[in-house]
């Protein structure tokens, strides 16, 4: 979902095929894209690349099997019956409850959406839209790097959260919040996922919008995650230090919100009022080591503004990052946390290796 899709710009068989732009091949949409460029890859390179991509196609492969059982560790089969389950069955209060204590067992954005489907159709529709408000509450990434259930394929997960939006349609009390979801999963994502949002929504993303969204004292200033990344990216300077002051930014700040520090990068300068929180919050995220506190971390500290701000006024050794980066990255690699998108990262670091994509190739293989 996060992976960059124009990274193989307009390569063909006429080029020479690297072994980094291998990677994304495995993610392009159209299979026989897909297999013609494997078999120019394999064309073009010697051994060990022509014994990594046979080992893709023969199964019976002792290495592979045991890297694919290692890939499939989520339970996965079982999260997609209960949600299949969810979306098919016809309503009966001891079955709702029922399946409403299988999702909180689960920790994915596709579970959270079940559960407000649950309580909407049962009448509750403020516990429905409540739920859907918190997921707002978070960056989309942090989904992504704490699901539970990454041995579901990207196209089957797409699909099965388009389907259960497309449930909320003309049920809900309160259609903006609809409205703002469907914004806030299509503005903070890419690739894939975003085309297929795209193709099924009517998704509005004018200025005037997101304009009015932001101001929003119910559904904007508690939201920075929804509105705050496209503010940035299609306002001036001046409308981006209002959206910093209108939003919660500052005051969530004063509640420990580490995450809070992305939107504080790339600015001129650091408004006073905002100093000791955001000095105070890099301290504390230079401390854990949980996946997504790390990758904020990483994400803070490559914004040159930031680093300069946070040297300058902090007695924090953030140390050379790239090697940080490299040793964090490496480690999901052998563990198997993240894997498409430590690999992604170690590519960018110019660190890959045939095993890396090995496992890779099996984590796809294993996925549903």
């Amino acid at each position: 979902m996060y992976l960059k899709t124009n990274y193989l710009g307009e390569i063909n068989c006429e080029s020479k095929i690297d072994v980094d732009q291998l990677f994304f091949i495995l993610y392009l949409e159209s299979q026989k894209t897909k297999d013609k460029l494997l078999e120019c890859f394999n064309k073009q390179h010697e051994a060990p690349t022509r014994d990594l991509l046979n080992i893709k196609l023969n199964l019976s492969n002792k290495k592979f099997k045991k890297l694919q059982k290692i890939s499939y560790q989520d339970n996965a089969k079982k999260q997609v019956a209960v949600y299949s389950a969810v979306m098919s069955f016809k309503y009966d209060i001891e079955l709702a409850h029922k399946f409403t204590k299988q999702l909180k067992k689960f920790n994915n954005i596709l579970a959270r959406l079940l559960e407000a489907y649950l309580y909407m159709i049962s009448g509750n529709y403020a516990r429905s839209e409540y739920i859907l408000l918190n997921i707002m509450e978070k960056e989309l990434l942090f989904y992504a790097l704490t699901s539970d259930m990454s041995s579901v394929g990207l196209e089957k997960q797409t699909r099965l959260i388009i389907d259960v939006i497309k449930k909320f349609e003309n049920e809900l009390s309160k259609p903006i919040i609809l409205e703002n979801l469907i914004f806030y999963l299509y503005s903070n994502s890419q690739g894939y996922f975003k085309k297929k949002l795209a193709d099924s929504f009517s998704i509005k993303d004018s200025s005037q919008y997101i304009r009015k969204g932001y101001k929003s004292i119910r559904y904007g200033r508690p939201y920075p995650f929804v509105w705050g990344p496209s503010v940035f990216e299609k306002s001036s300077q001046v409308e981006y230090d209002q959206f910093l002051e209108k939003s919660l930014v500052g005051e969530k700040l004063g509640e420990h919100k580490m995450e809070h520090l992305l939107f504080f990068r790339a600015l001129d300068g650091i408004k006073e009022k905002y100093k000791s929180s955001v000095l105070r919050e890099f301290k504390k995220l230079g401390k854990v080591s949980d996946s997504y506190s790390t990758e904020v971390f990483f994400r803070v500290v490559d914004d040159e503004s930031f680093f300069k701000f946070v040297n300058a006024h902090s007695k924090v050794k953030i140390g050379l990052v790239a090697n940080r980066k490299r040793k964090f990255y490496r480690k999901q690699v052998e563990q198997m946390v993240n894997l498409p998108y430590a690999v992604y990262n170690l590519i960018q670091l110019g660190d890959v290796n045939w095993e890396d994509l090995l496992k890779v190739m099996a984590f796809e293989q294993a996925r549903l």
